[in-house]
């Protein structure tokens, strides 16, 4: 997936030693695959010893539908200098025969956006004071690392030992599955996409392992999602980050209206 994480801040001093860009990981196909609709596996009749499915479950459960949108809100407060800087984060996503994601965030510091659209293997994209740009999907990712709509949760890579533990809680007639991810194995996108999005001078350096709530249907239809990420992130000088947000997801089969698409649509058409 996949956020608007701590910008640039105005600090006259370089640091040295940077790690340099990571090299983007394809993502793996769900681990353990299972029919996600089959009456035989739902989000309650799971065994314990079977939680480590509900990654593979959640990612072909949204893969049988055509369309849907999920929307998230939070905020990333990075602390420098004793000082805590608040990032908003604001995020829509919406999958469809043309796909599209906004990314924006917000402080007194710096705004940025990011705005996107998919189509079969081609991306059109712009980050904010420039122009759009067609790129075949795979140089895309290359320069931004993740967007939504591949084998990952929120960007953060289901590779073998990827995702250390999963539990679950019943909450009323749903089910909320808690996993954690592990911050070296599972990060690798995301942090290309952090250092491009908030113009950091290296890729962020999670301090600890990232925290997912999600919230499903019987059918591991997602309702909800929550995360909690810490990290240190370095503009000129190094800033202690605590990142959380909310993801709601709505609007499943139904005709979702693409913000701008008839502006960028003769670049797929060419």
């Amino acid at each position: 997936m996949k956020k608007l994480y701590l910008l640039a801040l105005s600090i006259p001093m370089l640091l040295t030693g940077c790690k340099g860009p990571n090299e983007r990981q394809t993502p793996v196909e769900p681990v353990d695959p299972v029919d996600p609709i089959s009456e035989d596996v739902t989000a309650g009749s799971l065994k314990e010893e079977e939680l480590g499915k509900f990654p593979s479950l959640l990612l072909n459960k949204l893969k049988t539908f055509k369309s849907y949108k999920q929307v998230s809100k939070g905020n990333t407060v990075a602390t420098v200098f004793g000082m805590d800087v608040d990032q908003s984060i604001d995020v829509t996503a919406i999958k469809g025969e043309y796909s599209y994601l906004y990314n924006a965030s917000h402080s007194d510091i710096k705004d940025t956006a990011h705005v996107a659209y998919y189509h079969e293997n081609v991306a059109v994209s712009k980050d904010k004071d420039t122009e759009f740009e067609k790129r075949s999907l795979d140089e895309y990712l290359k320069i931004y690392g993740t967007y939504p709509f591949e084998n990952t949760i929120e960007g953060y890579l289901l590779t073998d030992g990827a995702v250390k533990s999963v539990s679950r809680t019943k909450v009323n007639d749903d089910y909320k599955f808690s996993l954690v991810f592990d911050k070296d194995k599972s990060t690798n996108n995301v942090g290309i996409q952090m250092q491009k999005f908030g113009g950091l001078d290296e890729p962020p350096t999670f301090e600890e392992d990232i925290n997912i709530a999600i919230t499903v249907k019987e059918d591991f239809t997602p309702i909800t999602l929550q995360l909690s990420s810490h990290y240190t992130a370095k503009v000129f000088l190094p800033s202690d980050c605590k990142q959380s947000y909310t993801v709601t997801y709505s609007d499943f089969d139904e005709t979702i209206e693409i913000p701008g698409l008839s502006d960028v649509q003769s670049y797929f058409d060419n």
